[in-house]
């Protein structure tokens, strides 16, 4: 072969080469491009059963200002200071008050001024020996108000200003621990000898009582009585005085949720394996009105106006959240699995609600199995705009704090400035800043 023909051999190998690498490199690119405008926020998270949701654009790309030097150690930085654990221990049940601190400062003329400031403070109960605790949010400072010793509270209710709290625990009989009766207390903060640390005073409300909830007003209860073979329904104040029965059953096992000035939602006991029903009691006319029935895991969280109604229903090893309209009847699938119970409507922007939504859920039957404590979740805490379809993660505990928080018992200040909720893992008690 003459060394002409060799060359020409080479070049058009060379040639060849070019031309396939080039066919696979633009091949990729358009494959990749493609691959991009298919890929949607439901193939990684397959909540739900409509097709897409629409999240809030966070970030004007045009806009974006430089890097710092360290980007996500600043956000990480900023969510801890926005999330914060509040309770070093489990806790029986919180609320939020406010309190004017008094600051002494010199001006500019030299003189000694006082000056006003109002902040928000967590207030929370020992579980374990019923002593009351406080926590300013501006500084973090925590100290003892009130140590009355009530050993295992499992549930304490505080009315609207936080000065009244009703307890509910398990008492043991001493001479047969085998025999546990349900004790409710209500109980007044008081300053007996003008000390800092207060006691609580009060009087112990009938036995029996099987569920108790609060007025949307925080002044008033409802609680769910047994009475022979049948469960009666009373009202009354925080200490128990005006009580009035405004319902009665033979079918006991009732979750209540005194939802509206006028409404209460009874909601049967949920288990995956037994169809739910929830009714609507009238407080005034003592109607009892069927809302929702025949729901495998029924639970339910009513609005605040009346009009919706967030429920849970049990699937083939798992569940959906779906919203009811009071006024029309439809039934809505929401996008995102979680369970009302980890949910709380927002009292200021209608249609707005915050949830804990577990990252994964593994197959089992809810709630039964969340309720027993044979399964927990990993939760991001979302806010989720029903009328929009705008559904914002606030933020994702694992991410930022390597913690693992499976949400209950959610709760807002006044001005929804701050969402309160207890940690199920630990029982500890937890605020994330919504500012």
């Amino acid at each position: 072969m003459s060394r002409k023909i060799f060359n020409i051999i080479i070049i058009i190998f060379i040639v060849i080469a070019i031309g396939v690498w080039a066919f696979f490199y633009f091949s990729s690119k358009q494959e990749a491009k493609k691959q991009g405008e298919d890929l949607t926020f439901r193939e990684f998270f397959p909540f739900g059963q409509r097709e897409s949701i629409d999240f809030p654009l966070l970030i004007d790309l045009e806009k974006t200002p430089a890097p710092t030097e360290n980007p996500i150690d600043d956000k990480t930085e900023m969510v801890k200071e926005k999330l914060r654990k509040i309770s070093s221990f489990p806790v029986s049940g919180a609320t939020v008050v406010s309190k004017t601190k008094v600051k002494e400062k010199e001006n500019e003329n030299g003189e000694i001024i006082k000056e006003e400031k109002i902040v928000s403070v967590a207030r929370y109960m020992e579980k374990s020996t019923g002593h009351l605790y406080e926590m300013f949010l501006d500084t973090n400072e925590e100290v003892k108000i009130a140590n009355t010793t009530i050993p295992g509270v499992n549930e304490a209710l505080f009315n609207s200003d936080g000065n009244s709290v009703v307890l509910r625990y398990l008492k043991y009989d001493s001479l047969n621990p085998s025999l546990v009766s349900i004790e409710t207390f209500s109980g007044k903060i008081v300053d007996d000898e003008g000390n800092s640390i207060k006691q609580l005073r009060g009087d112990f409300l009938s036995q029996g009582i099987e569920a108790l909830v609060l007025s949307p007003n925080k002044n008033n209860i409802f609680y769910l009585s047994s009475l022979g073979e049948e469960v009666v329904g009373l009202t009354s104040e925080v200490d128990n005085s005006n009580k009035k029965q405004i319902f009665n059953s033979q079918f006991t096992e009732w979750l209540p949720q005194w939802a509206t000035n006028e409404k209460i939602i009874l909601t049967t006991k949920p288990s995956a394996k037994v169809s739910g029903f929830a009714y609507g009691l009238n407080i005034k006319t003592k109607s009892f009105d069927k809302i929702l029935d025949k729901v495998f895991g029924l639970t339910t969280l009513m609005s605040p106006d009346g009009k919706k109604i967030l429920y849970n229903n049990s699937t083939e090893g798992g569940f959906n959240l779906n919203t009811y309209l009071t006024d029309t009847n439809e039934k809505v699938v929401v996008e995102l699995s979680t369970l009302p119970e980890k949910c709380l409507w927002s009292s200021l922007q209608n249609n707005v609600v915050f949830c804990a939504v577990p990252k994964y859920i593994e197959a089992g039957d809810y709630p039964d199995i969340w309720y027993q404590g044979l399964f927990s979740f990993s939760d991001d805490l979302w806010k989720l705009d029903l009328e929009t379809g705008i559904f914002t993660v606030l933020v994702n505990p694992t991410e930022s704090l390597g913690v693992e928080i499976d949400a209950i018992k959610l709760f807002l200040d006044k001005d929804e400035n701050n969402l309160f909720f207890i940690n199920k893992k630990d029982q500890s008690l937890w605020t994330f800043d919504l500012n």
